[in-house]
């Protein structure tokens, strides 16, 4: 009896262990994801900088890259751009 007793012990400790390893390992990833989000950001900015971009042309920039891919998203889904409640 005591050997059964001393198993469920040991699944219960193995499982708050892998509960707390798991806990780490998400904050891990999401500690290295806003890192790479950064070095995005970051790598984003140089490659204005190298463009001579001033703040509201980098605005501007955006707001037509983002215009184009709305525009190829209603082409892939053969709607019109216009109409939007298509």
């Amino acid at each position: 009896m005591s050997n059964s007793i001393a198993k469920i012990n040991n699944k219960k400790e193995l499982l708050e262990v892998n509960k707390i390893v798991n806990s780490v390992k998400m904050f891990i990833n999401s500690f290295l994801n806003q890192d790479l989000i950064a070095q995005a950001a970051e790598r984003r900015l140089q490659n204005y900088e190298k463009r001579g971009l001033t703040p509201q042309s980098q605005v501007e920039f955006e707001q037509k890259r983002q215009k184009q891919e709305e525009a190829e998203q209603y082409k892939k889904e053969g709607r019109s751009q216009n109409c939007k409640w298509d």
